[in-house]
């Protein structure tokens, strides 16, 4: 599954054709018993419990985007591949872990 970031410029279809099975902005699941929002950029807080993004990378210069700064909740949470060793991550922990902070 692809959720397209502000580099992917390509139609859905390009992606589609080209290995992805499924392209999307963003992907609203229930999981845990949370509302998780998967999105590229943090997504301002529209119902979701966690959401999910990764476009701040490996450097904080996006950290700074105004319109950014201004929806920085503690509900969203960075994996960048970078970040997290290019590994799979799991979503309990994920869940586990942010309902910890909040």
């Amino acid at each position: 599954w692809l959720i397209k970031g502000n580099h992917d410029k390509k139609s859905d279809m390009w992606y589609l054709n080209h290995g992805w099975d499924f392209v999307a902005n963003m992907i609203w699941i229930e999981k845990y018993g949370k509302k998780i929002l998967l999105s590229h950029k943090p997504v301002e807080d529209c119902g979701y419990d966690i959401n999910i993004h990764g476009h701040f990378h490996n450097n904080d210069h996006r950290m700074y985007e105004p319109d950014l700064v201004k929806i920085h909740n503690d509900k969203q949470v960075l994996v960048a591949l970078e970040l997290i060793n290019y590994m799979p991550i799991n979503l309990q922990k994920i869940v586990e872990k942010t309902m910890e902070v909040v």
